[in-house]
């Protein structure tokens, strides 16, 4: 059975190495997986990762996506444009229909992070989010905003500004909250559903509303793992 599941998905590997993708042992690569990159640009994936038909993974203008060991990716779409770069360190899990879009920017993932379903990433600068962290349905993380100053002009002509944003360890990002540019969250935070953060939030406090406030603090010193996201 395990050489039938090999030989399965051998044609999606064959057509990862006709664009260039470097991968490690065990990788199962889906047949129906769109792949893009430019001979400036490089995809290397590590070993046993497993990316699921429907996903679309694209490195152009000098970008660089590196995904490390034990990664799951199911039907998600990550770009890296104009000397971006991606590095996703190992057992992160990607689920259905998460779309990040680095154009630029530089974005760092820890080990063990949890993308639930259609989380949103967009960089131009730099996001960095830590080991352990869960993303609920819907959310999302920016590090870049519109300009909006001159009253003259349509605001998409007006371009973009961003700031950093960084994202400590075991931090819990609520159902269709959002991550604005120039925030700090620390270690062991929890952002409510909804919430749209504006402000650094402090380790082990927990925000909620729109713009997001203090709310409460996390019971005791000790580690409390969050509740999990089905």
């Amino acid at each position: 059975m395990k050489l039938l599941k090999s030989l399965y998905h051998l044609p999606g590997n064959l057509k990862a190495c006709a664009y260039g993708v470097k991968f490690g042992k065990r990788c199962i690569l889906s047949l129906g997986i769109q792949w893009k990159r430019d001979s400036d640009s490089q995809i290397i994936l590590g070993n046993d990762v497993l990316i699921i038909s429907g996903s679309s993974i694209l490195a152009t203008g000098a970008s660089r996506i590196s995904i490390a060991d034990k990664v799951h990716i199911t039907n998600s779409e990550i770009s890296a444009l104009s000397g971006g770069s991606l590095v996703i360190e190992e057992n992160v899990k990607f689920k259905k229909g998460c779309h990040f879009s680095i154009e630029g920017g530089t974005v760092e993932i820890k080990a063990r992070a949890l993308f639930n379903i259609c989380f949103t990433l967009l960089s131009i600068e730099r996001i960095e989010i830590g080991q352990d962290c869960l993303f609920a349905p819907y959310s999302s993380v920016v590090d870049l905003n519109h300009n909006i100053q001159d009253r003259g002009r349509r605001i998409q002509d007006q371009g973009c500004s961003s700031r950093p944003v960084k994202i400590g360890s075991d931090v819990w990002i609520g159902h269709g909250a959002t991550v604005l540019s120039g925030v700090t969250i620390g270690d062991g935070a929890v952002i409510g559903a909804q919430a749209l953060i504006t402000k650094d939030v402090p380790k082990f406090e927990i925000w909620g509303g729109v713009p997001a406030k203090k709310i409460g603090i996390r019971g005791n010193a000790e580690r409390v793992s969050p509740p999990a996201i089905e």
